[in-house]
């Protein structure tokens, strides 16, 4: 192991070795154990090894191999041996040297070697056979890296083929059109100056000089694609707002994440954690704990109101039978979701490793996707919250950020019944309401008695009643249920409101209540936990004495009531908004610069889990956590999360959403159809058809 660092003095890089075990603060030289040859002439061939996932690096000798190292982890007698390595290493040390390792350049060398092989036994002492792992961090192509290359060249063809085909096409009008504004133009005219009707069987001449776009293809045309993703006010009216809740929550999201994954890299963590870190000043509350993570109940709550508001709408001129419509709806969100969800998934799994090398790369994308043989399916059928039963068989979770979306389309199977029962009116739509209002109570109230039970708490600074929380209520439907359900209460009385009052608007001082009332409630929630983080000794999550002192009746309500009341919260600006009295508010969250943003925002949710894990496995030393550094990491990876978004919007999302209204979501049935028989509809639109009418589709 000695003579993988050659010659180089080690005096000189002393915070870079590249024979080195740093357990703190960076996992080892993996740059110049890559090319050891560029610092020292007579360096062995070497490799890098991880040890203990992300614990410590050593560079070794590729002799060292690492079937070797694992099998010699346990072994007494290698134990023993690095023992004796570090005594002598100790021992050889000269007095001058001891009590000065820096104080000449042979001291540096002694220092280092000694420091070196103290460091290697103890951390040896820890590892398991699991944590030992070498290489360049590469992942070798599999077959479900060919199988996803594959996929995207073939999406890329038709959205090449489509995008063509339209500028031939488009190209070919706008000659005609040229043409036809110089000599053409009187020929097309009557001796009076009217325009000349069209002939019967003779077509118009520029629908002669080129084939329009098929359906199929032109789904795929990049153009039209970016120019609708990127339009402004897409979503003119009355729900315009919930554009900015969405760009604002998945922003959140974002930053969210990015903090979570730089506390387990960072070498100054009392820079950023209580109990006088960042994280502890009351204006970045919002930012982590458990305030961060209600940016999911603002989705919950949008999902939830907009599929209840349009089936409602809907189902005032729906004549088919129940069973029909109903199978209709759960398709229809299905084939919604699904592709993009799919395809960033196997991305994230089969590609995206392909690109990372560095120390972390290998062992961060196995933990994240080992389990992905055997969940993927679950993510299919948007089951991966409830299946397997035990939440501790479910880690680590494949993909695990997109518990969001299973929990969102369980919650939605629900959504077609109730707003059935709720638009017969009479005593169904009382009980629709029932039901609704009894999901609520009863999820919160389970989450009271489950946190007193177990001792929960969502207060991430309280060690081991926080891992509890996170483990047994954090991801599950029932804790999460209540948001999505007062997202329906909250359309039933959007659409009472639409119904019967459309005039409807709050007095001055019945508005300055509502609002006051609405902004302390929302305030508390992502503020009231500078208590529990202000002076908080920063801890390991699973540490058991940490934490705030909150009693746990704080614990309780804060568990079983936040999220409902945020809900709550949201679910009156939202009303304010569409009422037009919002004001600024409304201003901000419906400006049409929120439109695009809006659309990406699924995508982003996706794909920023994968930018994250690039970023992470891609580090060679630990964070020294930074405000300025955290800022310009968090625009970074929002920036390269939205390139990946167009990305996935553009050769998935889009081109499905466009085949799913071509070949799916047709024009109800209505009694318009075929001979005015209801439940039937004409194969084709009607229209008034002259003999040459196929030309002017």
């Amino acid at each position: 192991m000695a003579a993988s660092s050659g010659d180089f003095p080690l005096a000189y890089s002393f915070q870079n070795r590249i024979v080195s075990v740093f357990a703190a603060k960076v996992f080892g030289a993996f740059d110049m154990c890559q090319s050891p040859s560029l610092y020292s002439w007579n360096a062995l061939e070497t490799h890098f090894c991880t040890l203990g996932g992300d614990v410590a690096g050593i560079c070794m000798p590729e002799a060292c191999s690492e079937n070797v190292l694992r099998s010699q982890v346990n072994n007494v007698e290698f134990i023993a041996f690095l023992a004796g390595l570090k005594a002598n290493a100790t021992l050889a040390m000269s007095p001058a040297c001891v009590f000065d390792p820096l104080l000449t350049p042979y001291c540096a060398e002694e220092g280092a070697g000694a420091d070196f092989f103290d460091r290697l036994y103890n951390s040896w002492l820890i590892f398991s056979k699991d944590g030992v792992t070498c290489g360049s961090g590469f992942t070798p192509m599999t077959a479900g890296a060919r199988h996803m290359i594959a996929l995207i060249v073939i999406l890329a063809l038709l959205i090449m083929v489509g995008t063509l085909w339209g500028l031939q096409y488009k190209r070919a009008l706008r000659k005609v059109e040229e043409e036809s504004a110089g000599a053409g133009e009187e020929k097309d005219k009557m001796p009076d100056g009217s325009p000349r009707l069209p002939q019967v069987g003779v077509p118009p001449r520029e629908r002669r000089v080129a084939q329009p776009v098929p359906p199929f293809f032109k789904a795929f045309d990049v153009r039209d694609n970016l120019r609708e993703i990127f339009a402004l006010n897409t979503r003119p009216g009355e729900f315009s707002c919930f554009d900015g809740m969405r760009y604002f929550s998945c922003g959140w999201v974002v930053l969210y994440h990015v903090i979570l994954w730089q506390t387990r890299f960072i070498m100054n963590p009392e820079a950023l954690l209580p109990p006088a870190g960042i994280l502890s000043r009351w204006w970045a509350m919002p930012l982590f704990n458990f305030p961060g993570t209600l940016c999911v109940d603002t989705f919950l709550f949008i999902s939830a109101f907009l599929a209840t508001f349009l089936l409602l709408k809907k189902l005032e001129k729906e004549t088919r039978p129940v069973f029909r419509w109903v199978g209709h709806a759960y398709l229809s969100r299905f084939l919604r979701i699904t592709p993009a969800y799919m395809f960033a998934l196997f991305f994230n799994w089969k590609m995206a490793p392909l690109f990372s090398n560095g120390p972390l790369a290998r062992t961060l994308w196995a933990n994240d996707s080992m389990n992905c043989p055997s969940q993927w399916w679950r993510h299919l059928l948007y089951i991966n919250t409830v299946s397997p039963w035990d939440r501790a068989k479910r880690d680590p979770q494949c993909f695990g950020h997109t518990w969001y979306l299973a929990d969102d389309m369980m919650f939605f199977w629900t959504v077609p019944w109730l707003a059935l029962l709720y638009a017969q009116g009479g005593m169904r739509k009382k009980l629709s309401v029932l039901l609704v209002l009894a999901v609520v109570v009863g999820c919160t109230l389970n989450v009271v008695h489950q946190a007193k039970v177990h001792g929960w708490s969502p207060n991430m600074w309280d060690g081991d009643a926080a891992a509890r929380y996170q483990m047994g209520a954090f991801e599950l439907p029932w804790t999460r249920a209540p948001s999505y359900y007062i997202g329906i209460l909250t359309a039933y009385v959007w659409y009472e409101k639409k119904k019967h009052y459309p005039d409807f608007k709050l007095g001055a001082g019945l508005w300055t209540a509502v609002v006051a009332l609405t902004a302390s409630l929302l305030l508390a929630i992502m503020y009231g936990p500078i208590t529990g983080s202000h002076g908080v000794r920063a801890c390991i999550l699973t540490e058991g004495e940490c934490g705030s002192d909150w009693p746990e009746i704080v614990k309780v309500l804060l568990a079983a009531c936040a999220r409902p009341g945020w809900a709550v919260g949201v679910a009156v600006i939202s009303l304010l908004c569409f009422n037009g009295q919002g004001f600024w508010v409304n201003s901000i969250l419906s400006a049409p610069i929120m439109a695009p943003f809006s659309f990406l925002s699924f995508t982003v949710y996706l794909v920023h889990f994968t930018v994250l894990n690039f970023y992470m496995a891609s580090l060679t030393s630990r964070i020294r956590w930074d405000f300025f550094e955290f800022v310009v990491t968090y625009l970074g990876i929002t920036m390269f999360s939205l390139c990946l978004a167009v990305f996935v919007a553009v050769l998935v999302e889009k081109p499905c959403m466009k085949l799913q209204k071509i070949y799916f979501d047709k024009p109800s049935r209505t009694s318009q159809g075929d001979g005015g028989k209801p439940g039937k509809a004409s194969k084709r639109p009607r229209v008034i058809e002259l003999p040459n009418a196929k030309y002017l589709k």
